[in-house]
């Protein structure tokens, strides 16, 4: 399949390698993805032990205020933080945890205290309980390379059930993300946004058959042109 672009954007064309969701600052494999659901109220996943190692979190808000996603260590040490997860869209965090408990830190409306859920990391050996929403291995890798402004790639040949990789390369001046927007107008997977020569990847399952739209919300990034199509059969 082909990738279409809106009237007047600039042509597209998707290259294949390894790949995160909004363009992050480094690339290869990123673990197994982990849900969180942010409220107003609330800081929920499904995961309660997971496996050491490199781990993606992907926050999605249901709540009516913007919020913030922290991994805290000890003492409350930040390893990691995303920010300006708007309402009713997702964005991912990408860690190492070494064994210990760790806390997902949710902040609605971007300030006050963090609303928690506790985590048990256990040595990978150890296996890991209650940990959903994992993504299975990749069985292709998909390149994008983000220019000022548009892609250039191929999302060509994909089915319903497929799981890619999708790797960034941001080769602009500018910083640049790539959000993935399912069938249904939800956010499928998210690369954060990479500054210019950085890259960074994301592994996605493709879970509904129909027309998926990959675009950079990056300032105005999506009206300048940075938007496109591809079909899941």
């Amino acid at each position: 399949m082909t990738l279409a672009r809106p009237a007047g954007a600039a042509a597209l064309a998707l290259l294949l390698a390894t790949g995160a969701g909004a363009c992050g600052p480094s690339s290869g494999s990123n673990g197994p993805t982990i849900a969180v659901e942010s409220t107003d109220q609330a800081c929920t996943s499904p995961a309660s032990e997971v496996a050491a190692g490199t781990t993606t979190f992907r926050v999605q808000n249901k709540g009516t205020k913007p919020t913030e996603l922290y991994v805290l260590g000890a003492k409350d040490k930040v390893l990691g933080e995303v920010e300006n997860v708007g309402p009713g869209t997702a964005r991912t965090l990408t860690v190492k945890l070494e064994p210990g408990d760790y806390d997902l830190g949710c902040k609605p409306g971007q300030s006050g205290p963090f609303v928690r859920h506790r985590i048990h990391v256990v040595a990978a050996s150890s296996g890991a309980r209650g940990a959903s929403d994992t993504t299975a291995p990749p069985s292709r890798s998909v390149a994008v390379t983000a220019h000022d402004f548009d892609f250039s790639g191929d999302f060509s040949k994909l089915g319903k059930g497929d799981t890619i990789e999708v790797a960034l390369q941001n080769q602009g001046p500018s910083e640049h993300e790539l959000e993935l927007v399912g069938p249904d107008g939800k956010t499928a997977e998210e690369i954060a946004p990479v500054a210019a020569g950085a890259s960074a990847s994301m592994v996605v399952t493709l879970a509904k058959a129909g027309v998926y739209t990959y675009v950079c919300r990056v300032a105005d990034h999506e009206t300048r042109g940075m938007v496109g199509h591809f079909t899941v059969g």
